[in-house]
């Protein structure tokens, strides 16, 4: 699954947002959000009975 991301930067950290799921997730760098990101959209899409692998671009 390919998600479309939008990275912005509040304060002293980096919000990372999916535009479909409209999950979040934050880390002290841009890389860091995402990665957080992932795991969690990973976490929800198994979570749902959906097996597949997280691209975030």
């Amino acid at each position: 699954m390919i998600c479309t991301v939008v990275v912005s930067k509040d304060d002293d950290m980096y919000i990372a947002k999916d535009l479909r799921t409209n999950i979040a997730d934050q880390g002290e760098t841009a890389e860091k959000a995402l990665s957080n990101l992932k795991e969690a959209l990973e976490l929800y899409y198994d979570g749902n009975g959906i097996v597949e692998s997280v691209v975030i671009k």
